[in-house]
């Protein structure tokens, strides 16, 4: 997965940006099932101290806070009602998670 914690931040990025693109692209829609996985990853990422580390530079948490608000775009309140507790709870953690939820 480009976007993956192993990955250079660049390369983060371009994950990041990807997925975007896929997103908002005009043509088929993600599956049910894909998009699914896609939520609770990006739900996984909201809630991990990753991103208070001092190596996730603010650029690739951009990144990520747009690809869930355009999921979120998509997808809420209908089909990822969840979602508004999820950012709730993610802004009591730690710093890094208060800023990407406010992100969102």
């Amino acid at each position: 997965l480009l976007a993956g914690a192993e990955q250079a931040p660049e390369v983060q990025h371009l994950g990041f940006q990807l997925l975007l693109a896929r997103l908002r692209a005009s043509g088929a829609p993600l599956p049910p099932a894909e998009r699914q996985e896609l939520k609770a990853w990006l739900v996984g990422l909201l809630a991990s101290d990753r991103w208070s580390a001092p190596s996730s530079p603010g650029f690739v948490r951009g990144k990520c806070a747009e690809a869930v608000s355009e999921l979120a775009r998509l997808d809420w309140p209908t089909s990822w009602p969840e979602l508004q507790p999820l950012l709730l709870l993610a802004a009591r953690g730690s710093p890094g998670q208060g800023l990407m939820a406010l992100s969102v």
